[in-house]
């Protein structure tokens, strides 16, 4: 494909080895961009971590893939690096009934608690706890304490959600029998923690691997703070992100759009959309403007009509079945 003017500048800065922030509005070429670098840039490899799985595969069986770009996602690096046996066994969502509860029962049996107390503690401190523990692992802290200190100093059972937590983090890390079971975003974590440098990439362990000498990240915007402290540890590369600060939808998983922050990154944009028109874009910009943007879309699809069904439900699962039947 022929690159628009805005790809062809992105892939001359690419050349020149400079870390990049692309901002790309919705249908503007993204991943086609991303590729392009890869194209221009034949001596190097480039791995892309993708914001999912099945981002990852569409994307390595994208026949227009150049054999110097390899896709995989963040869990996918700390999965090969942290998991064995032991803690595969323990894969799952945390639970509140691995949470332990003995600073409680310590207290409640030196008498400085009540029972009564114990159990409106307990209760409280089990779900207080494992939301603690989610937020811990989608952030860039590395330390229980200080994330603790920093977002909970006004909790009123502090040292109660302090020392708990810790017990409940160095529990899910052990392998012993009857250890706490351990979520995906565990391993990440402790992936995050040993502050790799990524060197060389093998797309399986049966694959030669090969050297690396760029890195991007796909979807930066909807990147947890855990994530981008992966990627951006890397500054031995050659770093490349791309993402659209419009289309966050997963800030309720923690995700956090630092595309603005990102210092030394020449920032480039994509702003011409292939999927939709002139007259969509006028509108997704006054959305825009209303949201005090400067980046504002064009429209260069050729297409004038554009087929539309409305079903009407009172329910999600009911829009969701009619669609599917229809």
């Amino acid at each position: 494909m022929k690159p628009t003017t805005e790809q062809q500048e992105i892939i001359e800065t690419s050349k020149t080895g400079s870390n990049m922030v692309i901002v790309a509005g919705a249908g503007t070429g993204k991943s086609s961009t991303l590729r392009l670098i890869a194209e221009a840039n034949p001596t190097k490899n480039f791995l892309c971590l993708c914001f999912n799985k099945a981002n990852q595969l569409e994307s390595n069986s994208h026949p227009g893939k150049p054999s110097n770009i390899y896709y995989t996602t963040t869990h996918s690096l700390a999965y090969r690096d942290i998991v064995d046996s032991a803690y595969r066994s323990k894969l799952q969502f945390l639970s509140t009934s691995d949470v332990p509860m003995g600073i409680v029962e310590a207290r409640r049996v030196s008498g400085e608690i009540t029972t009564s107390e114990a159990t409106i503690i307990s209760k409280e401190l089990r779900l207080k706890v494992v939301e603690v523990l989610n937020k811990f692992l989608q952030s860039d802290y590395v330390n229980i304490s200080e994330f603790v200190e920093s977002f909970y100093q006004d909790y009123m059972y502090k040292d109660f959600l302090l020392g708990t937590t810790i017990l409940y983090w160095e529990s899910i890390l052990s392998t012993s029998k009857g250890s706490a079971r351990m979520s995906h975003d565990c391993y990440l974590k402790m992936y995050q923690k040993q502050q790799r440098k990524l060197f060389t990439y093998a797309e399986s362990s049966k694959s030669i691997p090969v050297e690396v000498h760029g890195i991007m990240l796909d979807e930066m915007q909807d990147t947890t703070p855990c994530v981008a402290s992966i990627f951006l540890q890397n500054d031995h590369l050659q770093q490349i992100v791309v993402g659209d600060p419009h289309q966050q939808i997963y800030s309720f998983r923690g995700a956090v759009n630092i595309m603005g922050d990102l210092p030394g990154f020449a920032q480039k944009f994509l702003t011409q959309s292939f999927r939709f028109n002139s007259s969509i874009a006028r509108k997704a910009n006054e959305v825009l403007k209303n949201k005090s943007s400067d980046f504002l879309l064009e429209g260069v699809s050729n297409r004038t009509s554009i087929e539309t069904k409305t079903y009407l439900c009172r329910t999600n699962a009911a829009v969701l079945e009619t669609i599917l039947y229809d």
